[in-house]
């Protein structure tokens, strides 16, 4: 398996939470994981779309192929022991539904988050 670049929301409590979570389970290092909130972040410089890089959670793998949203988290949960979420998500009709659910708590993250002082305002 090879190295992935993992770009999260680590404005968001839910979102760092997550990927630290994940992180601990990566018992073979695949996860580089990159807060792409800090203001030093540059998003085109990584050939990604900063809006929405801002909306979803992006994975780009050693060749360089970007996975966006659950595409991504199936092959996150594929290296971190989630092998039943990992298939689930990509079978057509739970796929679709984790899409559903993935942009639901994606757009309204800082709202469910505890933390008051999350909101990723950055340009």
């Amino acid at each position: 398996m090879k190295k992935l670049t993992i770009y999260y929301d680590g404005a968001c409590g839910i979102c760092r939470n997550e990927m630290a979570k994940l992180k601990a389970r990566d018992r073979l290092n695949l996860m580089q994981l990159v807060d792409a909130s800090r203001p030093d972040f540059n998003a085109q410089a990584e050939g990604l779309d900063p809006v929405a890089l801002r909306r979803w959670l992006h994975l780009k793998d050693e060749r360089g192929r970007v996975l966006v949203g659950v595409d991504a988290f199936a092959l996150i949960w594929s290296v971190t022991g989630h092998p039943i979420l990992s298939k689930l998500c990509q079978l057509p009709v739970s796929k679709q539904i984790a899409q559903v659910i993935y942009r639901l708590i994606s757009r309204y993250r800082y709202l469910l988050s505890n933390d008051k002082a999350c909101k990723w305002t950055s340009a």
